[in-house]
């Protein structure tokens, strides 16, 4: 029998190293998790990519928690919780959960979905884990054609992407019995508007010799930003209206600096002096959707008893093996954020002043990532425009 994996994401942007109320042991892990996930998707995915860590990484954590024996230990290990009880491990994702169901702007909707085949039963405790430490919703199916029609419709319904055919039935056959979909929806409002009077055609370097022809929005703000001088490239952070979330975009100095700092993924989000200063900022309109098949990543990040031989008896009396873990992820950056702001006075400055502008332009690749207070939920890179 076997298990299907996906974890579904739609994405707009994220203001970080504020205190979080998080743990921070628990916070560095994730980050951990994200930049080694990071380093393992891009040597299989070309060109520009986004995803969500934090739906990926919920989702084995949930599967370690039924799981046993070195099945449990492969997938704690992985995710850097192998020194943690059960009991903390599962306190850790219902805070976070509870955390991001919380706040109003931008608005997180993180979830579990669990859907089983007719006529086979859940372990009880399995199910009331799932239910009040992952917020997990549980739903069932009767053969290969619903499964498919009901993961691609929640697919549509959660990602507003167009890649909605994702799933079809070479991904899900007779015997496929266990689906579990991770979701996240990040949608807000950038707390200082790009003025799309403002915005104009520019040139992006995909290389230094390509040139492309973009839609350039431009911002001056008083804004956090950041060198790194031993890896050539600066830190922005765009925040969100209230400010509990933010936008990261890593610029190399160089056109072809992007690979100097994914080698060293490490030290983007390492504790670092941030300054307000009033920044002119440039930035191309970009949307990407990813499609990314993960099995390969995670099964050289150490994850093999999980795609073979796994031993989930904790989750139901079946043997179960995973057959693909894929994720689906949709992005896309404008001069408002994903809906119109709700008041103007909070997301536009005056730019005639007095004082020393830095500019920050983005017409190279760059690295982004979405943060919430120190945690690490989204990362991407923009290659080529």
């Amino acid at each position: 029998m076997k298990v299907f994996l996906l974890a579904l994401s739609s994405i707009s942007f994220v203001y970080g190293y504020h205190n979080s109320s998080l743990p921070v042991q628990f916070v560095k892990a994730n980050n951990d998790f994200t930049i080694r996930l990071y380093s393992h998707v891009t040597n299989y995915t070309l060109g520009n990519v986004v995803f969500t860590s934090f739906p990926v990484e919920s989702m084995l954590a949930l599967i370690s928690l039924g799981a046993k024996g070195e099945t449990q230990k492969e997938l704690e290990t992985v995710i850097n919780l192998s020194n943690k009880t059960k009991n903390e491990i599962k306190d850790y994702f219902k805070s976070v959960f509870d955390n991001l169901k919380e706040i109003k702007e931008p608005k997180f909707d993180a979830l579990d979905n669990i859907l089983v085949k007719k006529g086979i039963d859940l372990k009880p405790e399995f199910k009331q884990l799932a239910e009040t430490y992952f917020h997990t919703k549980f739903g069932s199916f009767d053969s290969k054609t619903d499964a498919v029609q009901k993961i691609n419709s929640l697919i549509e319904k959660t990602t507003s992407s167009n890649s909605t055919h994702l799933v079809n039935e070479k991904h899900v056959d007779d015997t496929t019995h266990f689906i579990i979909l991770s979701t996240q929806f990040v949608r807000g409002s950038w707390k200082h508007r790009f003025p799309k009077s403002d915005t104009y055609r520019g040139d992006f370097y995909n290389t230094k010799t390509d040139v492309a022809k973009v839609e350039m929005m431009k911002l001056s703000a008083h804004l956090l930003i950041s060198r790194d001088v031993k890896y050539h490239f600066r830190i922005l952070i765009l925040p969100y209206i209230h400010g509990m979330a933010g936008f990261f975009i890593f610029l190399p100095d160089d056109t072809d600096g992007l690979p100097l700092i994914e080698r060293n993924g490490h030290d983007m989000w390492q504790r670092r002096q941030f300054s307000r200063k009033y920044v002119e900022v440039h930035l191309p309109k970009f949307k990407i959707d990813s499609i990314i098949d993960m099995t390969h990543s995670l099964k050289n990040m150490g994850i093999t008893k999980l795609i073979s031989g796994a031993d989930l008896t904790g989750i139901l009396n079946e043997n179960l093996d995973v057959s693909i873990v894929a994720q689906v992820a949709h992005i896309e950056v404008d001069e408002d954020g994903t809906k119109p702001p709700t008041r103007e006075r909070d997301i536009t400055e005056n730019t005639t002043r007095a004082e020393e502008v830095e500019v920050f332009k983005v017409d190279r690749p760059f690295i982004f990532s979405v943060m919430y207070n120190d945690l690490g939920l989204i990362i991407g890179k923009v290659n080529t425009l």
